[in-house]
């Protein structure tokens, strides 16, 4: 990602968190995840490397680090759009309140 869209996301960040939208997008996400069987299969990819490799082999951050391109992967297509519609939904309301 170049140093322009780190700026924007951060800005983005910055403006949701402010504003309060950004628990109301992480439980509608949770929510969606939860529903579509996202968690499940990540699970299931959670156990089949810790079988491979051991429990001993593998610590909490390897694992993180294994599967969180896997995970993002996995999210539905329709998840992503709605989280992104809702969240630029919501950046536009304040964009408009505050101009």
């Amino acid at each position: 990602m170049d140093q322009r869209n780190q700026e924007l996301k951060a800005q983005i960040d910055a403006l949701l968190v402010k504003n309060g939208d950004i628990d109301e997008l992480k439980e509608v996400l949770r929510s969606r995840l939860s529903d579509s069987g996202w968690k499940d299969e990540i699970r299931l990819v959670c156990n089949k490397i810790i079988k491979e490799r051991g429990v001993q082999s593998v610590t909490v951050d390897s694992l993180v680090r294994e599967v969180t391109p896997i995970g993002r992967e996995k999210i539905p297509a329709s998840i992503k759009k709605e989280l992104l519609t809702r969240i630029n939904s919501a950046v536009q309301k304040h964009l408009n309140i505050e101009s």
